[in-house]
C-alpha cells in the first residue's frame, strides 16, 4: 500500500508506546454488543475491550 497524501497519513491509526496489536475473530452478535457495550461508556470498542482485560488480570 502507498500512502500518497497527509489526509491519508492523518488517518493511519498512532502507535501507542509500549504496546503491541493483536488481531481476533469475533462473531457479529458478540461485537455489536460490544459496540452498544462500549457506546454506554463513552468508549471505543477496542478501548473497551482494553479496559475489560486488565479488569480481569488484576484478579
Amino acid at each position: 500500500m502507498v500512502i500518497s497524501t497527509r489526509e491519508e497519513v492523518k488517518r493511519l491509526p498512532k502507535q501507542k508506546e509500549n504496546t503491541e496489536r493483536i488481531n481476533i475473530f469475533l462473531s457479529p452478535q458478540i461485537v455489536e454488543k460490544l459496540k452498544s457495550l462500549a457506546s454506554e461508556k463513552g468508549m471505543t470498542v477496542s478501548g473497551f475491550i482494553r479496559l475489560i482485560i486488565l479488569e480481569y488480570l488484576k484478579q
